[in-house]
């Protein structure tokens, strides 16, 4: 901060203080000049105080900022020079999407909510600790001071955080006065550089492929993968750049370039439609674009359980008609066992079994591991073993609901041969025709391990949950 004190007040405060009965004037200096002489009475006084509008300056603020298409600017002020203090750039969509998991709301205004906020990200590692007064630029693509990848998108705002930090002993604390200003980026422009997305297939693991190809001006990449429906939800409630700044897998084009493809793969985790948007940002924070949408995918694994695959299925005004096609590597199966009951049912009876322990630990991990355990001790679970076999491994699945009946149903078939168990379940609601009512998930068991299946090593599509920000190492 600017001194505008004279520097000889202290002084001549000092003096008169001392000698108040014999003082007649005080002289105030700048420098080695006097500037004005004040002539005092008996019953005067001097009195200091701040001038009107300058601000009290505080341990740690943010004092400037310039931001541009791909990048941010700042410059943090201590008021002593050796003042320790954490700093973090925040996107405000990041922030928000937060806010509202946490506190089941998001109040730009509400700044307690948002201390907190900013609170718990520090105090897990995000920003970088630095001392004194000292200016910083965190561009899109770049690597900050700990060696993590900066990504700063154009278009958006962002809080910009500083807290003090205290020593105790050895032991570092945050001090109370967490402070933030505001910043947007500039908006994008659309590239020249080149982007284009390819859907390879399903590999051997059973992982959705994409290449990726983009042009050699590309400084960064953003990647989302989900179902259709959960991807236009997302877009119609936030937006494209919510969705693409918050649910994205990031990049620079050389790390995904160094990727093989085995590693170009995401998860499918139950039969859907899906969609692949990609975004790309070139070296002046432009933007290109390329999706690939409605993808149909379902889960498959890398053993020989039954395939179970729903060919045709609908619900309209009570009239249920569900079409399965199986595939076997067994000459013929050993069982099939068809179930229909209310979804909050099955999960209740799902929930009893995963109290179920063996020695110290619990038998079940998640409630999907015990499909094939429950299917086949449930007394709802009719067996149709007969009817698929003289169907050529098909079964067609009818059934009508009247209005008493109204409400959200699983439809479950689970097969079995010598290879293991495959099970299918199908929610949806018995009155309620639209397709994106229906959720459609296969569990297999294989024969040597019935409970288990090996994890899926792609990355995992989008859950409507915030992705991480850069976080200190």
């Amino acid at each position: 901060m600017k001194k505008t004190i004279f520097s000889a007040i202290i002084l001549a405060a000092a003096s008169f203080a001392c000698n108040a009965q014999a003082q007649q004037k005080v002289m105030l200096n700048k420098g080695d000049q006097t500037v004005e002489t004040v002539k005092l009475g008996a019953d005067d006084y001097i009195a200091f105080g701040r001038p009107e509008g300058v601000p009290v300056q505080k341990d740690v603020e943010v004092v400037s900022t310039e931001a541009g298409k791909n990048y941010v600017s700042y410059k943090v002020e201590t008021k002593v020079a050796d003042k320790l203090y954490s700093h973090v750039l925040l996107k405000k969509s990041y922030v928000e999407l937060l806010s509202i998991q946490m506190n089941n709301y998001f109040d730009e205004n509400d700044k307690a909510a948002l201390n907190n906020i900013f609170r718990t990200l520090i105090l897990a590692g995000y920003g970088e600790v630095s001392m004194g007064t000292q200016s910083f630029t965190i561009k899109d693509g770049e690597k900050d001071s700990s060696g993590g990848i900066n990504f700063i998108p154009g278009g958006q705002e962002y809080y910009l955080v500083t807290a003090g930090i205290t020593m105790n002993g050895d032991e570092p604390s945050l001090d109370n006065d967490i402070n933030y200003v505001m910043v947007r980026t500039k908006d994008p422009g659309v590239s020249s550089e080149t982007l284009t997305v390819e859907y390879k297939g399903v590999n051997d693991n059973g992982n959705a492929w994409f290449d990726v190809q983009s042009g050699e001006g590309i400084g960064s990449l953003y990647f989302v993968f989900g179902t259709s429906a959960s991807i236009d939800e997302f877009i119609n409630t936030y937006s494209y750049d919510y969705l693409m700044f918050t649910q994205a897998n990031q990049f620079t084009r050389e790390q995904w370039n160094t990727l093989t493809d085995d590693e170009h793969v995401w998860n499918v985790g139950k039969e859907a439609d899906y969609n692949f948007y990609a975004l790309g940002i070139d070296g002046n924070g432009d933007w290109v674009k390329a999706e690939i949408k409605n993808l149909h995918l379902k889960p498959s694994v890398s053993n020989d359980c039954p395939v179970v695959d729903i060919t045709n299925k609908m619900c309209v005004d009570g009239e249920l008609a569900i079409q399965y096609s199986i595939k076997s590597k067994a000459k013929e199966i050993k069982s099939a066992k068809m179930l229909l009951m209310k979804s909050d049912e099955w999960d209740d009876a799902l929930n009893e079994l995963m109290k179920i322990k063996e020695g110290d630990d619990y038998k079940y991990n998640q409630p999907s591991e015990a499909w094939a355990d429950y299917m086949a001790t449930a007394d709802k679970a009719v067996d149709v073993t007969d009817a698929v076999k003289a169907l050529g491994n098909t079964l067609n699945y009818k059934k009508t609901f009247t209005d008493d009946e109204r409400g959200w149903y699983v439809a479950v078939l689970a097969v079995t041969d010598e290879f293991g168990t495959t099970v299918t379940r199908a929610t949806f609601h018995s009155h309620l025709g639209e397709e994106e009512n229906w959720d459609v998930l296969s569990r297999t068991f294989p024969v040597k391990d019935s409970a288990k299946v090996s994890a899926a090593k792609g990355m995992a599509p989008m859950n409507g949950r915030v992705a991480g920000v850069a976080k200190r190492k």
